[in-house]
């Protein structure tokens, strides 16, 4: 894997962020978190990554492993072509959560951009397994 110089930082940080919270109390009350996290879902759908991004952060800063908000991020940096950034993330998402097929998806489209055929593979075919209703995973299963 090839990081650049920002990736290999967001993801030490995050990487920090997520052994921190192993330690600490949970610091961000819940709806502080859900209003936080509605507002960086919004950001993410208009296309405003730079405060989804920050949103985001300031979320894992205080719920290291949010789940949501590491699969967020993750796409945002999929989507600007950090490709090696994405699936770090991508992978602390799926550990947090193994059992959410979106997670999976996400990590196959990462992999397969990756050219890693076979990894892509694996997280294609989980994804199917956790969510097999999902038309637009089956579709890519039979592509």
């Amino acid at each position: 894997m090839v990081f650049t110089g920002i990736g290999i930082i967001l993801l030490l940080t995050v990487t920090r962020l997520i052994a921190q919270a192993k330690d600490q109390p949970i610091a961000l009350p819940t709806g502080e978190l859900e209003a936080t996290f509605a507002k960086a879902q919004q950001a993410f759908n208009r296309g405003d990554f730079k405060q989804a991004e920050q949103l985001l952060i300031e979320i894992l800063g205080h719920h290291a492993a949010h789940t949501g908000s590491l699969y967020l991020l993750g796409s945002i940096h999929f989507l600007k072509n950090e490709r090696d950034t994405a699936l770090g993330i991508l992978q602390r998402a799926r550990d947090s959560a193994p059992d959410q097929g979106r997670i999976h998806f996400r990590l196959y489209e990462v992999l397969q951009s990756l050219g890693q055929k076979d990894e892509a593979l694996q997280s294609l075919e989980e994804a199917v397994r956790t969510d097999p209703y999902s038309r637009e995973w089956r579709d890519s299963m039979a592509s």
